[in-house]
């Protein structure tokens, strides 16, 4: 009896700390399903669905300078059973971030490089006007190694700096990180020895149109 009033008298005081300190959380995402067609011949000719995305998207933020940021995302309707297992379910992105201010922010965890739209969007398909993504960035590519890879990885587990400095209109962004390289594990271990490095600066001029990188 002992040990479950003490049980209960923890999660009072959990409970009654949440409610007093009143924590923001927030949970968002976004759905999507396709309709695809093939006409390529009249052999090929049929039509089906694709349930492409479920992502579920969360922002637990513990003060001013801290937060937890996480994505979960279901694709292709995955389904499992013990003998067979369709779609796929992964966590796209977990960091936490600390801000010191808007010019010096820095995350560890796993994130998206900052490869432009179509990895920062990742795949937020409902936000572009086409659902295939450009071969030249998501194709496989030949490189200086003899492998054959994207030109860039869609996730990097690291870490990361970040932020934006604005001056007399202008609005310079810029991204440094270091993290695993693109190993059969990049979320888990780093065997081949190689680490990922890369960055990003980006301005923006007071013309809303332009802006270079």
């Amino acid at each position: 009896m002992r040990v479950i009033l003490k049980q209960i008298y923890i999660i009072s005081v959990l409970t009654a700390t949440l409610f007093a300190q009143a924590l923001p959380f927030k949970l968002y995402g976004f759905f999507d399903v396709e309709l695809e067609m093939n006409t390529r011949n009249a052999a090929s000719k049929a039509w089906s669905f694709d349930q492409h995305h479920l992502n579920f998207i969360s922002v637990y933020t513990l003060d001013n300078q801290f937060r937890i940021f996480s994505e979960l995302e279901w694709e292709h309707g995955p389904a499992h059973t013990s003998s067979k297992a369709t779609g796929t379910i992964y966590l796209a992105r977990a960091f936490v971030e600390y801000k010191h201010s808007d010019a010096l922010k820095l995350r560890a965890g796993k994130f998206l490089p900052p490869f432009g739209i179509y990895n920062e969007r990742h795949d937020a398909t409902p936000t572009f006007l086409f659902t295939l993504k450009p071969v030249s960035i998501y194709g496989k590519h030949a490189n200086t190694s003899g492998d054959t890879q994207r030109l860039f990885a869609k996730f990097i587990t690291g870490v990361q700096m970040i932020g934006e400095i604005y001056s007399g209109g202008w609005d310079v962004e810029y991204s440094l990180y270091v993290g695993n390289g693109r190993d059969k594990q990049p979320g888990e271990e780093n065997d081949n020895g190689n680490i990922g490095i890369g960055g990003r600066l980006k301005f923006l001029t007071p013309l809303d149109f332009l802006g270079f990188g």
